[in-house]
């Protein structure tokens, strides 16, 4: 997402999203996880087993 152009979305908003270096793991339940900054491979990777 560009961040510039997206940062006052609805979804944005709905997540709380803070910063461009956000990531929300998304479910049909909702959210299960998120990572804010992070550049740990292990981190982002078990943020993703998540959502599997």
């Amino acid at each position: 997402m560009d961040w510039d152009t997206y940062r006052d979305a609805p979804i944005a908003k709905q997540y709380k999203v803070p910063y461009q270096s956000t990531l929300v793991m998304i479910r049909e339940s909702g959210e299960v996880g998120r990572l804010v900054a992070q550049t740990s491979k292990p981190k982002i990777k078990a943020l993703l087993d998540k959502g599997i």
